[in-house]
């Protein structure tokens, strides 16, 4: 098979795996939200355990007790807050949706000072305020509901990646830009 054979069947490969995750995220997003917690959690709770290790196998603090046990603390602070995470994914949603939607208004904070601004510069501020609107909606309803508002993403991000399977499989077996 030719260089542009390859292209394309890893193309149509691709299409079809873009496809096949896009219906998992969108049929099941409410458990891809709680596998992204889990995974947030295993994660925080492996930088724990590889921080620890770290501290305990170095001789780097001979001279600053102080500064290992303030790691070794720290180490063990990420191990409780990686286990407890992992038995309560709710909180990780809880927390990112918190923290998103605080960027959130942040955003519409800053958005609401370019109207006023503009208003009294008496130029057009109408998108400006309506930006500003609806960042603080976004951030309202991820502080109040963080799960739904995660598995609505993920269905998005699912219907999104439907649609770019499905493009990658069109213009690789369709369209001929080379032969």
């Amino acid at each position: 098979m030719n260089g542009f054979g390859r292209v394309k069947s890893l193309g149509v490969f691709l299409g079809i795996l873009l496809i096949v995750i896009g219906v998992v995220f969108f049929a099941y997003s409410e458990k891809v939200v709680e596998v992204i917690a889990v995974i947030i959690g295993a994660g925080i709770l492996m930088a724990g355990v590889l921080n620890l290790v770290s501290v305990l196998m170095t001789r780097r603090f001979e001279d600053r007790k102080s500064a290992q046990i303030f790691n070794v603390i720290v180490a063990v602070v990420f191990v409780a807050l990686g286990v407890y995470l992992l038995f309560n994914s709710h909180i990780t949603i809880s927390a990112i949706g918190v923290t998103i939607g605080i960027f959130a208004f942040f955003s519409a904070a800053d958005r609401l000072a370019v109207a006023l601004d503009r208003i009294r510069q008496k130029l057009r501020f109408a998108p400006t305020l309506i930006s500003a609107i609806v960042h603080a909606g976004f951030g309202i309803l991820l502080i109040y509901s963080s799960i739904s508002m995660f598995s609505a993403i993920i269905m998005l991000a699912g219907a999104y990646l439907i649609l770019a399977g499905i493009m990658i499989i069109l213009s690789t077996s369709y369209f001929f830009d080379f032969k």
